[in-house]
């Protein structure tokens, strides 16, 4: 048995339902790259969401960037 989805799970369902019955275009697509993104925050998590921000950044730069994000 599967736990009950979350607030945001449930939000997310109701965006890309939304997006469904929109025209093909822009703002469906704008709804749908927006709730596919937080989906795959939610699955991946933070920590990744901060690897990811690693991985980008290189030099001395990268390594302040990771030294401001770990101290928030």
């Amino acid at each position: 048995m599967q736990p009950d989805p979350s607030p945001l799970e449930l939000q997310l369902a109701d965006v890309l339902r939304r997006a469904r019955r929109l025209p093909i275009g822009a703002r469906r697509k704008d709804l749908h790259q927006l709730a596919t993104g937080l989906l795959l925050l939610r699955r991946r998590g933070m920590d990744a969401l901060l690897q990811d921000r690693r991985t980008a950044t290189s030099g001395t730069n990268g390594r302040e960037l990771d030294d401001r994000l770990k101290s928030c």
